[in-house]
């Protein structure tokens, strides 16, 4: 009985049993439970929520880990995980249990870091794959990567320097995320370096780095115009030299 004379249903003490049996067989258990726990139906799934995603489907990603009839929270995840990660746009996923009867799906979606010109604009990740996002419809405000093409078999950046280019985007991109935002072309010169076009009212106009080593030359240069710019208007920087940043400075035309 409750207080004030309230009767408790066998049905309420049933569900109070089974999640108390649960939550004790679950803490002393490895984390996805026991057989005993998958067989009764109060943890049979019935919700999943999936978070982290910005371009991938919701309903095409349960399609795929299939949470199918009988499907405990008590499973083993290893199968729905690997499932989800066969998906384009996902690079990873954990699942949770989030109750007796949820699930919680944690993915990281691939990061794109660059448009390139196919006529239209394509998104690719650091890789060079092109990704299924169509930039316009969802805003993708991402660096456009000259002279690249795409090889119409593989859906690839073509370019071997395309393709250093965007693994140098990536990594600075660990580095300084606000510098990245403020990148809006990327040009690869040849086979050693690149050239980056940053918007207006950046503190430079063009920074020119090398694809080896491209973060140690990054804070170099990121110094170097630092110091400069007590001295004038910073119009580039060239940090393609060992432990040499050549720094212009002057109208910006």
């Amino acid at each position: 009985r409750l207080r004030g004379g309230s009767r408790v249903t066998r049905q309420t003490r049933r569900r109070i049993g089974v999640a108390l049996a649960g939550a004790l067989i679950g803490v002393s258990s490895p984390f996805w439970g026991p057989p005993i726990l998958r067989g009764i139906p109060a943890f049979e799934v019935r919700e999943v929520e999936i978070v982290g995603v910005r371009f991938a489907e919701p309903a095409d990603l349960r399609e795929l880990a299939d949470f199918g009839l009988g499907a405990s929270i008590w499973d083993d995840p290893g199968g729905w995980e690997e499932a989800i990660s066969t998906h384009p746009l996902i690079e990873s996923a954990r699942v949770f249990r989030a109750g007796t009867d949820r699930l919680r799906v944690e993915v990281q979606e691939v990061q794109a870091v660059a448009l390139i010109a196919t006529p239209g604009l394509a998104a690719v990740d650091a890789n060079g794959d092109r990704l299924g996002v169509d930039p316009s419809a969802h805003r993708l405000d991402l660096p456009i990567l000259a002279g690249a093409t795409l090889d119409s078999a593989t859906g690839r950046v073509a370019e071997e320097e395309g393709r250093r280019s965007l693994a140098v985007l990536e990594e600075l991109a660990s580095l300084s995320p606000e510098f990245i935002r403020r990148v809006s072309e990327v040009v690869p010169l040849d086979s050693e370096s690149l050239e980056l076009h940053l918007i207006e009212g950046s503190l430079v106009d063009r920074l020119t780095l090398p694809y080896a080593d491209a973060s140690r030359a990054f804070l170099q240069a990121a110094a170097a115009i630092q110091a400069a710019e007590q001295r004038g208007t910073v119009v580039s920087a060239d940090a393609r030299f060992a432990e040499k940043v050549f720094v212009r400075t002057g109208d910006r035309r």
